[in-house]
């Protein structure tokens, strides 16, 4: 009978067309299940453990590779130790977070080995978090940082920890700092660009300190330069008034596998008003020489304020206060040659003001706006070239230059511009040039003509006639000098520059009225007996005393008079010093001047002080510096007299044109302009301001600056 591939026989039909299995015997079934049973055991018996063996040898393989990767993560780490302000530490490994570790062991202490007295330790215990606080740790000690990484399980219950890993890190305490901390703002891009320079490191730590006045760690940076984004850096913010962005910068080191921060640390404090002062944009020009014009953009602010600085002075000064809803312009008054002059505006919020950068200029030597008084009755002429008179104008009456072209000055007269001859002109040597020389004019406060230290009773130590208002409230003065010799006297000053010296001016333009009274003053006492003392208390240099034989033949002493002082050797009399005639400083030609150190104002020493009525000025007696003086100006074009090293007079000019002897003195008050408004000045040098006033018949209005806020409406 066939089998089927089950081995079972077959039953098969006549037709020979399908196969039918016989049925299973009961002792079949029996046979084949005790197969299945041996074949099952013999699975169960021989292949189920080695299949297990091989799973636990995986399970193993895969823990130690999962253990070599934590190690390895423990290798690679750098724990960061940061010294806190008390000088404690804290330490943390925040790159160690995603082992898995529940716990971490620590322990810090010092090197057995390089201990004298045994290892000393500062902290050991189990931490669950990724940081700890150190206390203070000694310096210059060899330390170490020992970590076991911890992980927690449970098996049936019961629970036991498992090391991952271990750290172990040996590092010392150093003197780190960071020697320079420089930073430029662009407020624009919100950027601050810092540049750091270390000592003893080679990385530093960031922090911010928030409104409450607390540090908060922000980053940590290599190397000697970094942008901070104040705009869009976590954790930082764009500094508002009253919330400045400050941060800290605390040197660090990264080496041998440990990251230190500590030693001096510097601050950057980033404020509003840094942000606002670059967001300020001024323009600065300068004006026909003399004047500043300013202009600025407008901001949100209260006012601004426009501050200037004379670089003579150092000091800066609010010169004006504009309303923020206002122009941002500003116009100077007439500004003064020599002197250096820095601008900067001041942007006021509330209780903050944030500063412009600074803008600089200096002043050309010009006559315009400057005072010129006419030392005669001058005709007015409708142009420069003389093409029609319409008027005459009184002598020493002060004038302001509006315009000069060749020898002619444009003035003012009844709202309209005519020209003067300035050949006939004084002009103010304060103004016109200005720092180049210095001023004293004694005269016009507290006179030190003297005879060699002893006083002369009514003129030491007086305001000496015509010189009443020649000082004003500033304490500025009033110093003419006719135009001609004032152009000479710019030649005499470029000469004591390069000497490295200035010119000091204690008197110019004198009024005939003036020298009158002092040779009058002076003649008064020539023939009497000097005083007991000196004026200033101390001994002036000489003895006063002279012996001779008396009308008896005896020999005898008595004191000198003033005029034995004065004529020395039968060589000088009092005409030499003061005259009663017409004096070259009556005619405005003349100067008594010095030399000053112009970084200290110190006068040269000459061989007497300036005005000294004795035969010991004169210029037979110079020093060296008088020498230097003399050269100075005769180099320049004019001549000196021998009975005083410190007068300078322009004979040229006194020979070229027909001068008159001025008698009076000169006075400050005018209409004054610097080319964008007019202002009206009294005698005493202030200004109209705030006020109404009839000028002439006319009436004025002045703002808080002084400027005329109308054109004058007559009476």
């Amino acid at each position: 009978m066939p089998e089927n591939h089950t081995g079972y026989p077959f039953h098969t039909r006549k037709d020979d067309t399908e196969l039918i299995p016989v049925e299973k015997t009961k002792r079949d079934i029996k046979v084949e299940g005790r197969k299945r049973r041996i074949k099952m055991a013999e699975y169960i018996f021989y292949v189920l453990p080695g299949m297990l063996a091989i799973i636990a040898a995986a399970v193993v393989i895969l823990f130690q590779i999962n253990l070599s990767k934590m190690q390895k993560l423990a290798d690679n780490a750098t724990p960061v130790l940061r010294e806190n302000e008390d000088g404690t530490y804290e330490l943390s490994w925040s790159s160690l977070e995603d082992t898995g570790a529940d716990s971490y062991y620590v322990d810090v202490g010092t090197l057995a080995v390089f201990s004298e007295n045994g290892r000393r330790t500062f902290f050991s215990g189990y931490v669950d978090d990724v940081s700890c606080h150190l206390p203070k740790l000694p310096a210059g000690e060899g330390l170490v940082l020992e970590m076991e990484l911890i992980k927690n399980y449970s098996v049936l219950g019961k629970e036991h920890t498992l090391k991952l890993a271990s750290i172990q890190r040996y590092f010392y305490i150093w003197d780190a700092m960071i020697n320079n901390l420089d930073w430029e703002v662009d407020p624009d891009a919100g950027i601050a660009y810092i540049n750091l320079d270390y000592q003893e490191a080679n990385s530093c730590s960031i922090y911010v300190t928030e409104q409450s006045g607390e540090k908060r760690f922000l980053k940590v940076v290599d190397g000697n330069s970094l942008e901070l984004n104040l705009n869009e850096e976590e954790g930082l913010w764009r500094p508002t008034p009253g919330n400045p962005c400050t941060l800290t910068f605390m040197p660090g080191n990264r080496a041998n596998g440990m990251a230190l921060y500590g030693g001096e640390s510097k601050e950057m404090t980033v404020t509003w008003e840094e942000f606002a002062s670059r967001d300020i944009d001024l323009a600065l020009e300068v004006i026909d020489g003399c004047v500043c014009y300013l202009e600025w953009n407008k901001m949100d602010c209260d006012f601004y304020e426009i501050q200037m600085m004379d670089g003579d002075v150092g000091v800066w000064e609010t010169v004006k206060t504009v309303a923020g809803e206002d122009e941002c312009t500003y116009v100077s008054p007439r500004l003064s040659p020599g002197a250096g002059y820095s601008f900067r505006v001041a942007v006021v919020l509330g209780d903050y003001a944030a500063v412009s950068e600074t803008r600089e200029c200096e002043m050309t030597v010009t006559p315009l706006y400057c005072t010129v008084w006419p030392v005669k009755d001058l005709k007015a002429y409708s142009d420069a070239a003389k093409s029609k008179v319409v008027g005459e104008v009184k002598a020493l009456d002060a004038y302001c230059v509006v315009e000069a072209q060749d020898d002619m000055f444009g003035i003012n007269v009844n709202d309209s511009v005519c020209y003067i001859d300035s050949n006939y002109c004084m002009i103010d040597l304060q103004e016109y040039v200005g720092a180049l020389c210095s001023y004293n004019i004694t005269n016009s406060y507290d006179s030190i003509f003297m005879a060699h230290g002893f006083e002369i009773p009514d003129l030491t130590g007086e305001v000496v006639k015509g010189f009443e208002n020649v000082r004003l409230m500033d304490d500025s003065f009033l110093v003419p000098l006719l135009y001609p010799a004032a152009r000479r006297l710019e030649t005499a000053i470029e000469n004591a520059r390069e000497n490295g010296c200035r010119l000091k001016i204690y008197d110019a333009f004198r009024p005939h009225e003036a020298s009158v009274y002092m040779y009058q003053k002076a003649s008064e006492i020539q023939y009497m007996t000097l005083p007991e003392s000196a004026y200033w208390e101390d001994t002036p240099g000489v003895i006063p005393y002279v012996r001779e034989i008396d009308e008896n033949g005896s020999l005898i002493e008595r004191r000198k008079t003033y005029w034995e002082l004065m004529n020395g050797s039968n060589n000088f009399i009092l005409g030499n010093f003061v005259s009663a005639g017409v004096s070259r400083h009556n005619l405005g030609v003349a100067l008594d001047l010095t030399l000053e150190y112009p970084d200290t104002g110190y006068e040269l020493p000459m061989q007497t002080d300036i005005h000294d009525l004795s035969w010991y000025s004169a210029r037979a007696q110079n020093n060296e510096n008088a020498k230097l003086l003399s050269d100075i100006m005769i180099s320049a074009g004019f001549n000196g007299i021998s009975s005083e090293w410190w007068h300078f007079q322009d004979d040229k000019i006194r020979s070229k044109l027909s001068l008159p002897c001025v008698n009076n003195g000169v006075t400050a008050e005018c209409w004054m302009t610097n080319g964008f408004g007019w202002r009206y000045r009294y005698a005493d040098g202030t200004y109209a301001v705030n006020c109404m006033l009839t000028i002439d018949g006319k009436d004025y209005t002045f703002d808080p600056e002084g400027y005329v806020q109308n054109q004058g409406e007559t009476e």
